[in-house]
């Protein structure tokens, strides 16, 4: 299994405060490994341009699964910088509700 984000083969794993979710050590995409195989926390519409972000950046996000001062992997300036390219370059993901399989990150999450 590679991640969707950042394309690691076989990524490792950080738990968040939120049960069952963890995030790929690499890039921070938040996924659901409750059970085989893991499935990314984030609407399939958003992975394009998260993964955009990886590959012009190549800064952690942050995964939305942890309360500050937790598990979240995203150090604080990597959080601020993905919160501005959102608020910068991605406003069309700022705009999404948090319903369906996924959530949308950011600071509305």
């Amino acid at each position: 299994m590679d991640c969707l984000i950042c394309g690691t083969c076989n990524p490792t794993w950080a738990w968040t405060d939120t049960n069952g979710i963890a995030q790929c050590t690499i890039c921070g995409a938040p996924y659901n490994l409750r059970k085989p195989p893991p499935v990314i926390c984030l609407k399939d519409e958003y992975i394009p341009a998260i993964r955009a972000y990886w590959e012009q950046n190549y800064r952690r996000m942050p995964g939305g699964f942890s309360a500050p001062g937790g598990y979240e992997v995203a150090t604080e300036e990597e959080a601020a910088a993905f919160h501005r390219w959102l608020e910068e370059d991605a406003p069309a993901l700022m705009t999404a509700e948090p319903d369906g399989p996924g959530v949308p990150v950011g600071p509305h999450s």
